[in-house]
This record gives C-alpha cells, structure tokens and sequence, in this order.
C-alpha cells in the first residue's frame, strides 16, 4: 500500500513517497488462482446485496484466495527478500492465522489473502489481534519491528484503497486512510492508548458516497470525507516484513503471528 510513514506524513500527503503495497501477480510468472487486483473495477452505481459472516471455522476456498510466491512481492526491498507463502495463512480453532517468518539474512516468508469477489459501499468489520510472537489466542505473546498488520480494501493500483494498517514498531498506532489511486489519498492515525499486539480489537470502516468511519471497538477514530473511492474492491488480510524506520520499523528476525478472530460485510448504498 501506499502509506503515510510515520515521521514523514507531510511527504505522503504531498504524495513524494513511494508505493508500498500491491498484491498483482506477475502474469508471466504465477500460478496461482486469483483475481486480476489491476482489472477495471466496476463504479458503484448500485447497492450491492449480501451481508456474510466468516467465523473462520474453515478456510472457504470459495471466498478467499490466498497469496503464492509466485511473483516479486512490494515489500523485497531496503534489504529484504523472498515471497507470500500460502502455507502462512491458515485456520485453526476458530482463527484465521497468519505468519511472516523472518530469517537473519532477512529473507521473509509473508503471508495475505483477499476476497474472490469485490464488495461496494458497507461496512467492513473485523476481530484481530496485530502481529505478535503468540499464535494462540488465549496467550499473549511480544510486538516486535519489522512488520506491518493489514486489514483493507484494495483494487486496481489503489483506485480504491481502504485501511486499518498497524506498524510493528509503533502499535499503539492504527493508521487509517483512503486511496483513489496512489495520488490522491487522506490517511490519519488513531488508536486505543494500549498495544495493539496484546489484545484482540474490533475494527471496522463504513464506506458511504460521501465519508468513510473509521472505528476501533465501536469509537469512531477518523471520518475521511475528501478522498472516498468509488469502485468496488477485494477485501483483504496480510502480515508483511519491513526494514525501514519509516514504516513498520526495522526488521527483527523470528515469527509473528496476526490472528483474526472474524470478518464481516455488510452492503449499504
């Protein structure tokens, strides 16, 4: 994603730092099947119909795809290298789990996945804990830099981008923002006051034609009403490495776990 760094906000809303996150695979390159994130996107002319729940009881294959190695990812780079593994992302009790593995020659294993489908106007919820060392819900484990928690939209280069993005360095941090392609954004930060790695949260954004609301546990945190995207877009969970102390932090070798407890959609107009 495109991303308003930490200490160089000015500069990412002057739009003068670079593209962060896209998730496209290489077509001459990967196999995996997923939808095209950088095909025209439909505008949001109609409501759409179907409110769904996923309790994360199983991995339904027919809603979610899941990110392979089978292109260059955004984050290799300031460092880093290696792939989205699907054998990151899976559910266990009741949790989608994620990992990002990262070795001390800095060579990651990431993981993402997203929605087959794309979905409009609505709201967007989800119950997660932000990367940490536990992979067990009951147990807390131990922030660390090196990577970024994602819970988004996204479409086409940004033409529609949503977010609930929390840095490994800073989670007392929820950063919150709006993309109508990677020029034209409005991103602000909000937060609980406590570490976002230690406890589950609900996060949630009401996507109308005139604002998107953010909220952490039902608070309203920031209303975006100068950059709200049109088109509609995949919804989308990942957990990838940074090596930077702009964004996300400097990497830390080990394994981190996002844990999401729930998602849902619901459609409005």
């Amino acid at each position: 994603m495109r991303t308003p760094f930490k200490n160089l906000a000015v500069a990412a809303f002057l739009g003068l730092l670079p593209a962060s996150c896209s998730s496209t695979p290489d077509p001459t390159t990967s196999t995996v099947l997923a939808p095209n994130l950088n095909a025209a996107a439909k505008p949001l002319s109609r409501t759409v119909s179907g409110s769904w729940r996923d309790d994360f009881t199983t991995l339904n294959t027919t809603r979610w795809w899941v990110s392979n190695g089978g292109w260059t990812p955004f984050w290799a780079k300031d460092g880093l290298s290696g792939s989205w593994n699907p054998g990151n992302v899976t559910v266990v009790g009741g949790y989608l789990i994620m990992k990002l593995k990262v070795d001390a020659g800095r060579r990651a294993s990431a993981a993402e996945l997203g929605t087959v489908a794309r979905y409009g106007y609505g709201i967007y919820e989800a119950r997660l804990r932000a990367a940490s060392s536990s992979a067990r819900p009951t147990v807390r484990g131990t922030g660390a830099s090196g990577n970024i928690t994602g819970f988004f939209s996204f479409v086409n280069d940004s033409q529609t981008e949503i977010d609930h993005e929390i840095e490994g360095h800073n989670r007392t941090t929820d950063w919150m923002g709006t993309w109508q392609t990677t020029g034209r954004h409005d991103y602000g930060a909000g937060g609980t006051g406590t570490d976002l790695s230690q406890d589950f949260h609900i996060y949630r954004w009401n996507w109308t034609p005139t604002k998107v609301d953010f909220y952490i546990d039902g608070v309203l945190k920031r209303r975006i009403t100068s950059v709200v995207p049109t088109r509609e877009a995949h919804l989308m969970f990942n957990l990838w490495p940074t090596n930077t102390t702009l964004w996300g932090g400097k990497s830390t070798p080990g394994t981190q776990y996002m844990l999401v407890d729930y998602v849902s959609f619901t459609p409005g107009h």
